[in-house]
């Protein structure tokens, strides 16, 4: 025993030196929970399928073997597994996008940065025909890229990556003005605590994952972020409807009026005009482009575009002097 603790000690051929068994450890749990996340995954799709009951009780025990493998696994680890740790996951309500909103209806684009091709496959297996489009990136090289030409609007993060790691991903991506607002996760096989990954991170997905957290978060955030973007959208109206009303003349409302009433094109043209003319007269320039765009839509024809341009024009003709 004293021999095998010198060579402990001294890093010998075939043992790990104390100082670095935690890491060990760390990779080995890595390794065998990202197959594990592929099973469950795949599992809990293929039951989601017309099967006949037999070929369900066969899909619920991989679920259930595959379960039972981490719960070993954790034990093997002696991973502390607090109750609130794995309640975490359902945190969040399901919220179900209302049919015909803008959640419902826009392309909700998330990233997902993973070393395995079974998680990436996965991911992309899940969310094709829920309005999500998929990025996926095998490095973290690659992952920054699609990240600043894409924009996606969630990005998930392994945090073993081949060329790096997912600390230092996460770092490079918040101190970029472009990126920095992009809500992240974390994914591990690690328990970590609130603390260990914020404010870096804004969620922590532990593997393996089941199908129903997931969906769950990923809509969290795709309500959540639509909300933002209609305060947003509200914001630059009324920033808008700031800028022109100082110049807008009883001509301009007499031909909003009418195109309001008949959805007239050539009034809607005539109204063009006039906006670009006063916004190049006055030195405005989001007048001269309101008329602009005006134009186009009336002249493309899109009609559903030059609605747009009515309502939002309408508060003009409120509490207006005649």
């Amino acid at each position: 025993m004293a021999a095998v603790n010198d060579r402990t000690q001294e890093g010998g051929a075939g043992v790990v030196p104390p100082d670095r068994q935690a890491d060990l450890l760390a990779r080995i749990s890595h390794e065998i929970r990202t197959p594990l996340n592929a099973m469950t995954g795949y599992a809990e799709l293929l039951g989601r399928t017309e099967l006949n009951e037999q070929q369900q009780l066969y899909v619920s025990r991989i679920v259930k073997g595959s379960q039972d493998l981490v719960a070993l696994l954790d034990a093997w680890l002696c991973k502390e597994v607090r109750l609130e740790d794995v309640l975490e996951a359902d945190r969040y309500p399901v919220v179900s996008a209302v049919p015909g909103s803008a959640a419902a209806n826009r392309a909700f684009t998330m990233l997902v940065v993973e070393d395995s091709a079974l998680i990436r496959d996965l991911f992309t297996d899940i969310f094709n025909e829920e309005h999500c489009t998929v990025l996926t990136a095998a490095s973290a090289a690659d992952g920054l890229q699609l990240a600043r030409v894409q924009m996606p609007q969630l990005i998930f993060i392994d945090l073993h990556l081949a060329d790096s790691d997912g600390w230092q991903l996460a770092r490079t991506l918040r101190a970029n003005p472009e990126t920095a607002s992009i809500p992240l996760v974390v994914m591990t096989g690690q328990t970590l605590k609130g603390e260990e990954f914020r404010p870096l991170f804004d969620e922590f997905l532990q593997k393996p994952f089941q199908l129903k957290p997931l969906r769950a978060l990923v809509q969290y955030w795709k309500t959540h972020l639509d909300k933002k973007g209609q305060a947003a959208d509200s914001a630059r109206e009324t920033d808008l409807l700031a800028s022109i009303r100082p110049f807008w003349d009883m001509q301009m409302r007499r031909r909003l009026l009418s195109l309001t009433h008949t959805g007239s094109l050539p009034v809607a043209i005539e109204l063009g005009h006039s906006l670009e003319d006063a916004g190049a007269y006055y030195g405005c320039e989001a007048l001269r482009e309101t008329g602009r765009r005006l134009l186009r839509a009336a002249s493309t024809p899109d009609i559903a575009a030059l609605d747009a341009f009515i309502d939002q024009l309408k508060p003009l003709l409120e509490n207006e002097k005649p």
